[in-house]
């Protein structure tokens, strides 16, 4: 959830963001 810098910035949205999308 967010920009690609947020999720850059945050390795836990990294894990939810590849989390939903990969799932």
């Amino acid at each position: 959830e967010g920009t690609p810098a947020q999720i850059q910035g945050n390795p836990k949205v990294i894990e939810a963001y590849l989390g939903k999308g990969v799932a």
